[in-house]
């Protein structure tokens, strides 16, 4: 993403806009003011997007960036799903016995990569919990369902809820006292509108952390109006790897989540 400050045509960002833009459409954009984002692809390297995002002015930059950002996420987000789907699901394909299990028990199909194995049988208490070990890190998925009662069960407090009692019941270190808990107290969760087969569905980003340990990481979580069946299901995606770059283990959780199909 290259930010632009259209008032000062004399910095290397300007020129290289204009150089890009070529001069007629450059004027243009220096005339009306109405454009405030321009594409462009394999500059430094394949393989590339490049993103300019443009205004006249701190302010005018910033009402860009504002304005914007819904496009960007998304073409930033179209760009990556091909090498997500080849990084995940590779030549093991979706062969995983647990598929049949979540589409019995929560009604939806993840189409899960084989290579999540099911994690502690805790599947007896509405609850399916799946691994997957990477290089660096592992990454989480649990599945859960719940008796839709009203339009407030898709608030962050609910979430925070849904996770913190499964979290405090399963999930802890070799450290006695242990369990995992959503910060929400010094970190914010963020609360996006999703679409998950055409179904009403919330998306929600934040930090996970072990009380009574030093452990925590980041978490992708999705709550989904099954409507016919009057459920909501809750998909929770987390990652732990100490030191190691988490974007695209969490990428890849939402990928999976975003693509499944209610039934």
């Amino acid at each position: 993403i290259v930010l632009v400050n259209l008032n000062d045509q004399n910095s290397a960002v300007s020129k290289m806009l204009q150089q890009d833009l070529g001069s007629e459409k450059f004027n243009q954009v220096m005339r009306d003011g109405k454009n405030s984002i321009a594409y462009g692809r394999d500059k430094w390297a394949q393989g590339q997007i490049v993103i300019y995002l443009m205004g006249k002015g701190m302010q005018g930059l910033t009402d860009a960036i504002k304005t914007q950002y819904p496009n960007v996420a998304k073409r930033f987000n179209d760009h990556d799903e091909q090498q997500l789907h080849a990084n995940l699901y590779g030549s093991a394909g979706i062969n995983n016995p647990g598929n049949e299990d979540i589409k019995k028990g929560f009604g939806i199909d993840l189409s899960l990569p084989s290579t999540f194995k099911k994690a502690n049988t805790v599947d007896n208490d509405n609850i399916l919990w799946f691994v997957r070990d990477l290089k660096e890190s592992t990454q989480h998925i649990v599945i859960r369902k719940f008796e839709y009662t009203s339009e407030k069960q898709f608030s962050i407090d609910t979430l925070v809820a849904m996770r913190n009692t499964y979290g405090e019941k399963y999930i802890s270190s070799t450290i006695e006292g242990s369990y995992m808990v959503t910060q929400n107290k010094e970190l914010p969760i963020f609360e996006y509108s999703a679409q998950v087969d055409n179904a009403f569905s919330k998306e929600y980003r934040g930090v996970w952390e072990l009380e009574n340990d030093f452990k925590g990481g980041p978490f992708v979580a999705f709550l989904i109006l099954n409507e016919k069946k009057k459920e909501v299901i809750f998909v929770d995606g987390w990652v732990f790897g100490p030191g190691s770059t988490k974007r695209e283990a969490i990428q890849q959780l939402a990928y999976i989540v975003k693509k499944a199909k209610l039934l």
